[in-house]
């Protein structure tokens, strides 16, 4: 699990944290599915990556992008 935060400073320093940034200008391919498989946010990179733009990935379910391999992985890990 988490460790839990040591001191106020830390807690104060997570909750003034912009996620929403960090997610959106990650150099990394993100994206958040639900669990029926609906993407809920991706950013530029994943957009990239995927070749879908964020309006198209709203249409698409995250299951329509996966092998069957990668599927069952996802299954396992939400297992």
């Amino acid at each position: 699990g988490v460790p839990p935060m040591e001191n106020d400073a830390e807690m104060l320093f997570v909750q003034g944290l912009d996620y929403k940034s960090i997610f959106a200008q990650c150099s990394a391919a993100l994206g958040v599915a639900a669990l029926d498989g609906r993407f809920i946010a991706c950013n530029a990179e994943f957009e990239v990556v995927s070749g879908y733009s964020r309006e198209e990935l709203a249409r698409q379910s995250l299951f329509n992008l996966l092998t069957n391999k990668d599927m069952e992985e996802v299954f396992q890990v939400m297992g």
